[in-house]
């Protein structure tokens, strides 16, 4: 896994309760650095790494409404 997959998991909440949105995904990715402020569409960048994530096994699940997050 690549760093920014691993700073995406660590900032994915557990449980449907606690999902939170790309957008704010990706504001916490920019904070930490792993995308720049500059970026095009930051939220992109977000479902791209979550693609990377499912792809290699971890079960990130989503909600069209609430968001991105771990099952419990």
């Amino acid at each position: 896994m690549t760093n920014p997959q691993l700073a995406l998991l660590q900032i994915i909440p557990v449980g449907r309760d606690n999902a939170i949105t790309g957008c704010d995904l990706a504001q916490q990715l920019i904070k930490a650095g792993y995308i720049p402020s500059t970026h095009r569409d930051p939220a992109r960048v977000v479902r791209a790494l979550v693609h990377d994530l499912r792809a290699v096994g971890v079960p990130v699940c989503a909600d069209s409404n609430d968001g991105f997050y771990l099952p419990a």
